[in-house]
Protein backbone atom coordinates (compact mmCIF):
# COMPACT_ATOMS: atom_id res chain seq x y z
CA UNK A 1 0.00 0.00 0.00
CA UNK A 2 3.23 2.38 0.67
CA UNK A 3 4.60 1.58 -2.69
CA UNK A 4 1.08 2.63 -4.39
CA UNK A 5 0.86 5.72 -1.97
CA UNK A 6 3.93 6.83 -3.29
CA UNK A 7 3.62 6.58 -6.77
CA UNK A 8 0.14 8.22 -7.14
CA UNK A 9 1.98 11.37 -4.83
CA UNK A 10 5.09 10.80 -8.12
CA UNK A 11 2.46 11.34 -10.41
CA UNK A 12 0.47 13.70 -8.71
CA UNK A 13 4.00 16.23 -8.83
CA UNK A 14 4.06 15.41 -12.56
CA UNK A 15 0.57 15.90 -13.92
CA UNK A 16 -1.01 18.38 -10.97
CA UNK A 17 -4.34 18.43 -9.19
CA UNK A 18 -6.09 16.10 -9.04
CA UNK A 19 -10.23 15.11 -8.95
CA UNK A 20 -11.46 12.53 -6.65
CA UNK A 21 -14.36 9.91 -6.87
CA UNK A 22 -15.67 7.31 -4.58
CA UNK A 23 -17.40 4.74 -5.78
CA UNK A 24 -18.87 2.40 -3.51
CA UNK A 25 -21.11 -0.88 -4.35
CA UNK A 26 -24.78 -0.82 -3.62
CA UNK A 27 -26.21 -4.35 -2.62
CA UNK A 28 -29.51 -3.38 -4.32
CA UNK A 29 -28.34 -2.85 -7.76
CA UNK A 30 -30.95 -4.57 -9.76
CA UNK A 31 -28.46 -6.78 -11.81
CA UNK A 32 -27.82 -7.67 -8.05
CA UNK A 33 -31.33 -8.57 -6.76
CA UNK A 34 -31.46 -10.35 -10.20
CA UNK A 35 -29.52 -12.79 -9.55
CA UNK A 36 -30.08 -13.78 -5.96
CA UNK A 37 -31.90 -16.98 -4.73
CA UNK A 38 -34.85 -16.67 -2.41
CA UNK A 39 -33.51 -15.83 1.30
CA UNK A 40 -30.40 -15.08 -0.13
CA UNK A 41 -28.40 -11.44 0.26
CA UNK A 42 -25.82 -9.50 -1.32
CA UNK A 43 -23.55 -10.54 1.50
CA UNK A 44 -23.84 -14.33 1.17
CA UNK A 45 -22.81 -13.67 -3.11
CA UNK A 46 -19.57 -11.69 -2.39
CA UNK A 47 -18.71 -13.15 -6.04
CA UNK A 48 -21.78 -11.62 -7.65
CA UNK A 49 -21.25 -8.32 -6.03
CA UNK A 50 -17.38 -8.02 -7.06
CA UNK A 51 -18.56 -8.70 -10.82
CA UNK A 52 -21.45 -6.21 -10.85
CA UNK A 53 -18.65 -3.61 -9.16
CA UNK A 54 -16.59 -4.26 -11.75
CA UNK A 55 -18.62 -3.86 -14.65
CA UNK A 56 -20.26 -0.65 -13.10
CA UNK A 57 -16.45 0.11 -12.32
CA UNK A 58 -15.96 -0.32 -16.27
CA UNK A 59 -18.78 1.70 -17.23
CA UNK A 60 -17.67 4.69 -14.99
CA UNK A 61 -14.19 4.55 -17.01
CA UNK A 62 -16.24 4.69 -20.18
CA UNK A 63 -17.45 8.51 -19.04
CA UNK A 64 -13.92 9.10 -18.22
CA UNK A 65 -12.49 8.11 -22.30
CA UNK A 66 -15.05 9.96 -23.40
CA UNK A 67 -13.79 13.50 -22.11
CA UNK A 68 -17.41 14.10 -20.48
CA UNK A 69 -15.21 15.35 -17.41
CA UNK A 70 -12.89 16.68 -19.43
CA UNK A 71 -9.64 15.58 -21.41
CA UNK A 72 -8.26 13.08 -19.01
CA UNK A 73 -4.38 13.06 -19.15
CA UNK A 74 -4.47 10.03 -16.22
CA UNK A 75 -5.63 8.29 -13.16
CA UNK A 76 -4.93 6.38 -10.17
CA UNK A 77 -7.40 3.65 -8.35
CA UNK A 78 -7.11 1.67 -5.16
CA UNK A 79 -10.20 -0.78 -4.35
CA UNK A 80 -10.74 -1.51 -0.93
CA UNK A 81 -13.54 -3.33 0.75
CA UNK A 82 -15.71 -2.09 3.41
CA UNK A 83 -16.62 -3.72 6.79
CA UNK A 84 -19.45 -4.82 5.72
CA UNK A 85 -18.02 -6.37 2.94
CA UNK A 86 -18.99 -4.02 -0.40
CA UNK A 87 -16.38 -3.07 -2.25
CA UNK A 88 -15.04 0.88 -2.77
CA UNK A 89 -13.12 2.61 -4.66
CA UNK A 90 -11.34 6.02 -4.62
CA UNK A 91 -9.76 7.25 -7.98
CA UNK A 92 -8.05 10.04 -8.81
CA UNK A 93 -8.38 11.60 -12.37
CA UNK A 94 -5.77 14.05 -13.78
CA UNK A 95 -7.46 16.64 -16.22
CA UNK A 96 -5.96 18.83 -18.72
CA UNK A 97 -4.64 22.17 -17.14
CA UNK A 98 -7.55 23.71 -18.86
CA UNK A 99 -10.41 21.18 -17.89
CA UNK A 100 -9.62 21.56 -14.26
CA UNK A 101 -12.96 23.47 -12.68
CA UNK A 102 -11.23 26.76 -10.86
CA UNK A 103 -14.61 28.22 -9.90
CA UNK A 104 -17.76 27.71 -7.97
CA UNK A 105 -19.64 28.14 -11.48
CA UNK A 106 -17.00 25.39 -13.18
CA UNK A 107 -17.83 22.68 -10.26
CA UNK A 108 -21.42 23.67 -10.75
CA UNK A 109 -21.45 22.24 -14.74
CA UNK A 110 -20.23 19.04 -13.81
CA UNK A 111 -21.84 18.54 -10.18
CA UNK A 112 -25.22 18.29 -9.15
CA UNK A 113 -26.44 17.21 -5.54
CA UNK A 114 -30.54 17.89 -5.75
CA UNK A 115 -33.45 15.71 -5.22
CA UNK A 116 -35.71 15.31 -7.66
CA UNK A 117 -38.80 18.16 -7.26
CA UNK A 118 -41.09 17.20 -9.86
CA UNK A 119 -41.03 12.84 -8.73
CA UNK A 120 -41.71 12.19 -4.83
CA UNK A 121 -41.02 8.71 -5.60
CA UNK A 122 -37.68 8.85 -6.81
CA UNK A 123 -36.98 11.68 -4.32
CA UNK A 124 -37.63 9.35 -1.72
CA UNK A 125 -35.63 6.62 -3.95
CA UNK A 126 -32.68 8.65 -3.76
CA UNK A 127 -33.01 9.93 0.41
CA UNK A 128 -32.46 6.43 0.90
CA UNK A 129 -29.00 5.77 -0.67
CA UNK A 130 -26.07 7.96 0.07
CA UNK A 131 -27.44 11.06 1.68
CA UNK A 132 -25.77 12.52 4.72
CA UNK A 133 -26.83 15.23 7.05
CA UNK A 134 -29.77 17.72 6.06
CA UNK A 135 -32.13 18.13 2.58
CA UNK A 136 -31.76 21.79 1.96
CA UNK A 137 -33.84 21.31 -0.50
Amino acid sequence: MTKSYQNAMAITRILGKTSFVTFTANPKWPEILRQLKPGQTADSRPDLVAIVFKQKLDALHELKVTNIFGKCVGDVFTIEYQKRGLPHAHILIFLQDQDVPRIEEDVDKIIQARLPTNDPALAEINKGQMTHGPHLS
